[in-house]
């Protein structure tokens, strides 16, 4: 049969010294019992574990990340039911979550939210994607070569989907965005440079998605769930998903904001995982040590959730 699952997640609110009332952003789905037979072949063993983080941005985006965060389950549990596959399911559930969250009582013009969710199902681990949150596996790496906790190497399971990456910054422009630092519209750096400093660098300014004409919104990332003025400029909830065979050289899979990503490795994360037998406590310890390093390199700190899985396989 397949693993048994332990789970459990941690999440802190950011920490903003000018605004001592901040409200947490983010949203969390830890589903330990989901779906069941009527996920058809893949639940074949057993019930799921759905693992979803969801980081909201703009004025509305505890809302946002709310909405969706509960609109995904019951959707991709639905469609399941109806006897969808994997992939196409899962990369609907993206949508209809945008499209609830469309009709819902939140402004979500220039508010939005990301959203990872990881599902385990014994046989399989489905990963899909919406924005610059991560999901990353803790794989045996089988000859302790790779110097780190007896060789289990972090395999990161998505792509930050920002515009760093060429494809998505082809693919905003061709949509009419304009892909700029904050610099290059405020007229200080040159506006057609794509040389834009990585994250380590000092004085980080990373490439944002603007509409044509005005100088409103500037999101960091290339997709996302909601943010209805930037849809007709290529900013989509269309997720990329992945489905990969589950085998007992999987460890742990850790769902994650980029509150944890933004001074943290995905490497370091597995790592801290793996010193601990707990998943709480092994969430709890990433969330604790991403704040510390915010507090480390800058004044205030975002909003942080982590979700740790432990992959039991028996003997």
């Amino acid at each position: 049969g397949g693993p048994s699952l332990r789970a459990a997640y941690a999440t802190r609110r950011g920490h903003y010294a000018d605004d001592p009332g901040w409200r947490n952003q983010d949203s969390l789905a830890l589903l330990p019992d989901f779906g069941g037979s009527a996920g058809g072949e893949a639940f074949s063993r057993g019930r799921g574990v759905l693992m979803g983080v969801f980081d909201g941005h703009g004025s509305s985006g505890e809302g946002c990340s709310r909405v969706a965060s509960s609109e995904f389950p019951s959707s991709l549990s639905r469609r399941l039911a109806a006897g969808e596959a994997a992939e196409g399911a899962m990369a609907a559930a993206f949508l209809d979550a945008n499209a609830a969250l469309r009709r819902s009582d939140v402004d979500d013009s220039i508010s939005g939210t990301t959203a990872v969710v990881a599902l385990l199902t014994g046989a399989e681990l489905w990963v899909g994607n919406v924005g610059d949150s991560r999901a990353v596996a803790g794989v045996l790496s089988g000859d302790g070569s790779s110097g780190h906790n007896y060789g289990v190497k972090a395999i990161d399971l998505t792509s930050d989907q920002t515009p760093f990456r060429e494809d998505e910054k082809i693919r905003l422009r061709k949509s009419g965005a304009r892909v700029q630092t904050f610099d290059q519209v405020s007229g200080l750096k040159d506006p057609t440079s794509d040389s834009w400093a990585e994250r380590e660098e000092d004085e980080y300014d990373p490439p944002r998605v603007w509409p044509p004409h005005t100088n409103q919104m500037g999101l960091a990332m290339s997709r996302s769930i909601g943010d209805n003025l930037m849809s007709q400029y290529g900013v989509t909830a269309q997720a990329e998903v992945e489905v990969r065979k589950l085998d007992e050289s999987m460890a742990v899979v850790i769902v994650a904001t980029d509150g944890v990503w933004e001074f943290m490795s995905s490497q370091k994360a597995v790592d801290i995982a793996l010193r601990h037998k707990d998943a709480r406590e092994a969430a709890r310890a990433i969330a604790s040590r991403s704040f510390k390093r915010w507090m480390g390199n800058d004044v205030r700190s975002d909003d942080i959730t982590v979700l740790v899985a432990f992959l039991d396989w028996g003997s």
